[in-house]
């Protein structure tokens, strides 16, 4: 009986842990080394579009535009396009009120981000507005006085798509916002950085990107799926396009100030994510092993891993579990891996210098793996949150 408990045991271990514990651990190794700003360089301004859909926005969208015009870039060269979406609000007053350009978009069967998107660049492809690169921010974002030099820059230095580093806005304080905070670190710093240093695409991350116009020249935008920013990506790496990544230029968005808040949008994402990896991912890492390309196979690996929560309950669950059949094996090879993963935790906030009070948040941590564990359970079975529906926050006038 004890045999059998064993396997049972040790089959989640290393079917799923082992495998995003040591695709981490060499994550974790080459991240300080890929903050170096290898490619930025000063040289012509570009004249850019800032592309911000919106749906119903109204309580977040003057403090994004409030941030765009401190920014340290010549105001002629950078024109904000809003695309008001479907709104029932004031979003369309606040945007004028800030100087935006705005369109206005009603269209209740092609609903979310990835169709208002399409819709605007056509918009202004019809209007002829041609522009020598596009932005894509969120509407409930604010970005660092920097950002657009440091785009600029990076586009100087070769780049043809660039990712932010997007994070948190801190808004509430909550325990939930904290958390929020330190899994942006890992997936949206720690990671980027190490596949920089590694020679890998960074990954789009949906808000804070920033495309040459040859890119979407070609490209336009492409996917309205659930996560049209995964899609994207994976459709560049595979046309030879790496992403890189600029963790200087910091974008922060607002997020829910509970778990119970940011169901709806991580359900979505998860869906949308597992949809992609059964049309996109497989195919794409096939291809990467076939030809040797670190940068096929990291964009693919990246989509096909479960989330960070997933292991890390796996370790934890097994760990006291083997210790109680008496299974050495189960145990330490539990204890071991959690002590990756864990590393992989801590090395990734002090590299992102995330605040204080993240650290303090790590105590509530087991209620926000189980959270996500079973969030990504429920995707994985096949439950499925369609639209565009806007996430509930406190907002800011």
């Amino acid at each position: 009986m004890r045999a059998i408990l064993t396997l049972l045991l040790m089959l989640p271990l290393l079917l799923v842990v082992l495998p995003v514990g040591l695709y981490l651990t060499v994550l974790t190794a080459a991240a300080p080394f890929g903050r170096r700003r290898r490619s930025a360089r000063p040289g012509p301004l570009r004249r850019v579009a800032v592309l911000v859909p919106a749906h119903d926005e109204e309580q977040v969208l003057g403090r994004l535009l409030t941030s765009l015009a401190a920014v340290d870039y010549p105001a002629g060269l950078m024109d904000i396009h809003v695309v008001a979406d479907n709104c029932t609000d004031g979003t369309v007053a606040v945007a004028r009120a800030h100087g935006a350009n705005v369109w206005e978009r009603q269209d209740m069967e092609r609903r979310g981000k990835g169709y208002a998107l399409q819709w605007l660049l056509d918009r202004l492809e019809d209007k002829r507005r041609r522009h020598d690169a596009y932005i894509v921010l969120d509407a409930d974002s604010a970005v660092s006085p920097n950002f657009l030099t440091a785009m600029n820059e990076r586009l100087n230095g070769g780049a043809h798509v660039v990712q932010a580093y997007y994070t948190v806005l801190p808004v509430t304080g909550s325990r939930a916002e904290s958390l929020r905070e330190a899994a942006l670190a890992l997936v949206h710093y720690a990671r980027p950085a190490a596949k920089a240093a590694l020679g890998a695409s960074c990954g789009l991350k949906g808000n804070g990107m920033c495309f040459d116009q040859s890119v979407l020249a070609r490209f336009g935008w492409p996917s309205a799926g659930l996560a049209e920013d995964v899609e994207f990506h994976l459709m560049l790496v595979e046309a030879g396009i790496r992403v890189e990544f600029a963790p200087e230029a910091v974008v922060r968005a607002e997020m829910p100030a509970s778990l119970r808040g940011s169901r709806t949008q991580n359900m979505r994402w998860e869906a949308g994510r597992l949809a992609v990896v059964r049309r996109q991912a497989l195919p794409l890492l096939a291809r990467g092993v076939r030809e040797r390309d670190i940068a096929r196979c990291d964009a693919a690996l990246e989509q096909i891993m479960p989330p960070l929560s997933v292991p890390f309950a796996l370790a934890v669950v097994c760990l006291p579990l083997g210790i109680v059949i008496g299974a050495p094996v189960v145990w330490v090879t539990a204890a071991t891996l959690l002590a990756a993963l864990v590393t992989h935790i801590l090395a990734g906030l002090m590299l992102a210098r995330v605040p204080w009070r993240v650290y303090r948040a790590l105590m509530h941590a087991p209620t926000y793996v189980a959270w996500k564990a079973g969030v990504y359970m429920k995707a994985l079975l096949g439950r499925r949150d369609r639209g565009w529906v806007r996430t509930e926050r406190i907002g800011s006038p």
